[in-house]
């Protein structure tokens, strides 16, 4: 949950490549995650992630991926 939470409150302070690509990763892991806080804190972290994207195509990627447009 920590990992999680990080990962969405720290995504201002690095490079976007690494938020891209890496960060985005991790979160995307934990979101499969067995435990539901864990799940919760990664979904939550992902909605911080996803203004933060400086093209398009990722945010139309995550958000196909998790239904976020239906």
């Amino acid at each position: 949950m920590l990992v999680a939470q990080s990962c969405g409150e720290l995504a201002v302070y690095v490079r976007p490549e690494i938020r891209d690509s890496l960060i985005l990763s991790i979160v995307q892991q934990l979101v499969e995650d067995a435990a539901t806080v864990v799940r919760e804190a990664a979904t939550r972290n992902l909605a911080l992630l996803l203004p933060l994207f400086p093209n398009l195509d990722k945010y139309y990627k995550v958000s196909l991926t998790y239904g976020c447009n239906q």
